[in-house]
């Protein structure tokens, strides 16, 4: 499924978030994700030099609070961004992937203005 590193790394971020605490490993991470052990591992290891990650028990990594921050606002964002797209007719494998990069790329104010102002002005 090799996608790019930003988005990638977001997913990763997403399932730390998500996934329960048997899962959160790196092989259950790149199972899930269908990515290689060796590249979830590189991706968990730039999350913890930013402070998002704790790694001390190694088998278990958890999101730090910065990291759950993180993974909050980013979450909201794809949410917001996914259901506009389908709504406007997009399909949803599109539209799951497209959200991803938006959230990423996109300030929260480019997604209010483009997507929730234009939509209630579009169908008020």
């Amino acid at each position: 499924m090799s996608e790019k590193p930003d988005v990638l790394r977001l997913r990763v971020l997403l399932s730390l978030m998500k996934e329960d605490s048997e899962t959160c490993t790196v092989t259950g991470i790149a199972k899930t994700l269908g990515e290689e052990k060796y590249t979830v591992s590189r991706i968990l290891t730039g999350l913890e030099k930013e402070g998002l990650l704790d790694r001390s028990d190694t088998r278990h990594p958890t999101l730090t609070e910065e990291g759950r921050k993180a993974a909050q606002v980013y979450g909201e964002k794809i949410r917001i961004t996914m259901n506009h797209l389908i709504y406007e007719g997009v399909d949803v494998e599109n539209a799951k992937s497209d959200a991803y990069s938006w959230a990423l790329y996109n300030t929260e104010q480019t997604i209010f203005h483009f997507l929730i102002k234009e939509a209630k002005q579009k169908y008020a």
